[in-house]
């Protein structure tokens, strides 16, 4: 049917008292299969020939924006996590889930996880469950098969083991089955590209300032579920495989 890539934006990390200097956007893109060749001819490109990340000097708001708007005119679905590693509610709801997890593990004479770990699972599984519900209104059920696909620079053996568990978990309560998990780097799976690209526009827009047209076309495909966007002061727990 199609496969999930996610990338993120921002540094996570967290510590208290950090509150607004700790921002990350987590992004899911939910691709078809048979988008795949036309994602990548749409991708920008450097003078190089390789696709442009979000912070490559070469990228400019008219090719952005060309390409956003390119994208979004797809049978694709995006899913957005806008949170605050730092801030209280998040701490608070990685510490919550972080006791649970360990509960479990200390039960199954296994190592507990660090705060670090349950951050990345949470704040990476939330926007692949967006894109993937929103798909789910197209089709009229909830995907039951597809692949996901991580940016590999993110991810450390306890971030990856963690994120194993409860994606098996979380998605078998949905009764779909992942069928491939992959860490890889961007220029290995070059759609890889596209998350980094729509996470970074929105993280320099909410930490700069700075205006640009993608906003508005990303604004429009929220408006038709096409792209669900979520605060992370929200955090829904129980939709996570990781908290009960």
């Amino acid at each position: 049917m199609g496969g999930i890539y996610h990338d993120y934006a921002g540094n996570l990390s967290f510590k208290k008292g950090e509150s607004g200097e700790s921002n990350v956007v987590s992004c899911a893109c939910f691709i078809p299969c048979a988008e795949e060749e036309k994602v990548l001819e749409i991708l920008p490109r450097g003078s190089n020939g390789l696709p442009l990340k979000s912070t490559d000097s070469e990228l400019t708001e008219e090719n952005a924006c060309i390409f956003l708007d390119s994208f979004l005119a797809l049978p694709v679905h995006i899913g957005i996590l806008m949170v605050d590693v730092g801030g209280p509610d998040s701490i608070q709801a990685i510490e919550i889930v972080q006791t649970h997890a360990n509960e479990r593990r200390k039960a199954q004479h296994k190592r507990n996880v660090s705060k670090l770990a349950v951050a990345y699972c949470m704040f990476t599984t939330e926007p692949i469950l967006l894109a993937l519900m929103a798909k789910g209104e197209e089709l009229g059920e909830f995907p039951k098969r597809f692949s996901i696909t991580l940016d590999q620079e993110e991810f450390g053996r306890q971030q990856t083991e963690l994120f194993r568990w409860s994606t098996i978990a979380t998605f078998l309560k949905h009764g779909s089955t992942v069928s491939h998990l992959h860490w890889k780097s961007r220029l290995e799976n070059n759609l890889l590209f596209v998350p980094d690209l729509i996470a970074g526009l929105i993280y320099r827009h909410g930490t700069t300032g700075e205006a640009f047209g993608g906003i508005e076309a990303l604004a429009k495909s929220s408006e038709r579920r096409q792209t669900v966007i979520r605060d992370g002061k929200k955090l829904d727990l129980k939709a996570l495989g990781i908290s009960d």
